[in-house]
């Protein structure tokens, strides 16, 4: 058995709904809202990779783990992208949880300072 998916697997174009609206175009995407999510991903997989026993399904985890912090780091650079904001969504995020935050130590290069700036806030 393999890690548990956090995404629904792609099943193609059975069963979805074709899509009406407007793309967002890349520059007017909220930066914060994506970073956000892939944060809350984090920490449901560091929760999962403490309760993990098998070989196998840590490896996964640590990949994926590895794919969300590049993601962040990636919504970090963003124009849109607002400190402020990300420090209160990631405190809501960590006091919906009932598990310890990950150490400082993980938590830096997911954080990683924004160019331009002395420094996020976050951590």
């Amino acid at each position: 058995m393999s890690a548990p998916q956090l995404y629904p697997p792609d099943t193609g174009s059975r069963g979805r709904e074709p899509f009406r609206g407007r793309a967002v175009p890349y520059h007017e995407q909220d930066a914060t809202a994506h970073w956000a999510r892939h944060y809350r991903n984090e920490l449901t997989i560091l929760a999962l990779l403490r309760g993990a026993t098998r070989q196998s399904t840590r490896i996964d985890l640590r990949r994926q783990l590895e794919v969300c912090r590049r993601k962040q780091v990636h919504w970090q650079r963003h124009a849109n992208w607002d400190v402020q904001q990300a420090t209160r969504l990631a405190t809501e995020a960590k006091s919906s949880r009932t598990l310890s935050p990950a150490s400082p130590a993980s938590r830096q290069s997911s954080l990683a300072t924004r160019p331009g700036s002395p420094g996020n806030g976050l951590g």
